[in-house]
Formats: C-alpha cells, sequence, structure tokens
C-alpha cells in the first residue's frame, strides 16, 4: 500500500519471549524486560536466577545458560521450553 510505513512489530510480536516466542504476560515483560518490555528471554526458555540477573532484559550473565549447558539443570530447574531448544527438536 502507498503511504503505509510498516510497524518494526507486528501486532502481538511485542507479547512474545524474543528468544523463544512464547507468549508471555505483561507483568512479567515489566519485571524481566528491556526499557521497552521486550522478553530477550522468559521463564519458558531460562531459569528464574538468570532472569533475575538480567537475561530477560537482554543482559549477558555469567551463569550457564539451560539451552547451551542442559546437563547442568535437571528436575524443576530446567525450564521445559530449554530441553526442546536445545537440541533443535530432532529428538523426542
Amino acid at each position: 500500500m502507498v503511504g503505509v510505513t510498516p510497524t518494526p512489530l507486528s501486532r502481538g510480536a511485542h507479547n512474545r519471549c524474543l528468544y523463544c516466542h512464547s507468549a508471555t504476560q505483561r507483568k512479567i515483560r515489566k519485571l524481566f524486560g528491556d526499557n521497552d518490555d521486550q522478553l530477550h528471554r522468559c521463564p519458558q526458555c531460562d531459569t528464574q536466577k538468570r532472569l533475575r540477573q538480567g537475561s530477560g532484559a537482554g543482559v549477558d550473565v555469567d551463569d550457564p545458560d539451560p539451552v547451551e549447558h542442559p546437563e547442568r539443570y535437571y528436575g524443576n530447574n530446567l525450564p521445559p521450553q530449554a530441553a526442546i531448544l536445545s537440541d533443535g527438536g530432532e529428538t523426542a
């Protein structure tokens, strides 16, 4: 269309994690997100400890990433999406 400027985020994209694309609640985005309330990581793809350290806002944190090091996380410490993302969905 002529005269229409595309927006950088489609409607609803702001409500999703930038890493795993899970839907996120506004309060989680405000608590853990960056200055634009965008979540770079969320509770579905990262640990609470890492989120509290700033991973949700896009900050590099010292704790190992559960997606890159799933062997370090087991039981309830591993976010559900991390197991799926770590192997690219290749295994069942």
